[in-house]
């Protein structure tokens, strides 16, 4: 496993491909660490204990992905209207008193607060001042009624920050529960 790791986490592999694989790479990896803790737990302990070891650690893997999801800051592709992870791509632009935020999960209660905290944390860590927050949910394709209303949260925080909140890339499905 450590040859393919090293390959993974090479240069070359970051260049040919997105983040969003290179994450689900490293997510494999993770669950395979998890794979080998059940196994220890097995051959230490008994068949039923290595189990229990599994199920526990998959539950912990399963409610640390759900409750943070990524949200990157996305910068301008040079000459285009392309955004696109600023991480990835420094040479990108940000733009000047607008920031962009992306999130790549649904927006539900166990989200919503590292949605806030990101917020309040690009806000924050800014250079400049904004004067628009935009939220880019085209990944967010499930929204409860807490997400709802943590984003009426984010309007407020913004408006009190002299910012305002827009979103971008609405999916359907997420625009109906906000309209109702």
């Amino acid at each position: 496993a450590q040859p393919m790791r090293r390959f993974f986490e090479s240069g070359l592999i970051q260049r040919l491909w997105p983040e969003s694989v290179r994450e689900a790479t490293r997510a494999a990896f993770r669950a395979q660490d998890a794979m080998n803790a059940a196994a220890l737990g097995a051959l230490l302990s008994g068949v039923l204990f290595g189990v229990i070891i599994g199920i526990v650690l998959s539950l912990a893997w399963l409610i640390y992905v759900a409750t943070s999801p990524a949200m990157p800051l996305l910068g301008r592709k040079p000459g285009s209207q392309v955004f696109r992870d600023f991480t990835d791509n420094p040479d990108d632009e940000l733009l000047p008193e607008v920031a962009v935020l992306r999130i790549d999960s649904g927006l539900f209660f166990a989200t919503t607060e590292a949605l806030e905290d990101r917020i309040r944390g690009v806000i924050a860590e800014s250079d400049r001042e904004l004067t628009a927050l935009v939220l880019d949910l085209e990944g967010a394709n499930f929204i409860d009624s807490q997400g709802a209303e943590k984003l009426n949260e984010l309007d407020q925080l913004c408006a009190h920050e002299g910012a305002e909140l827009h979103l971008a890339r609405v999916n359907p499905a997420v625009m109906k529960v906000l309209e109702a």
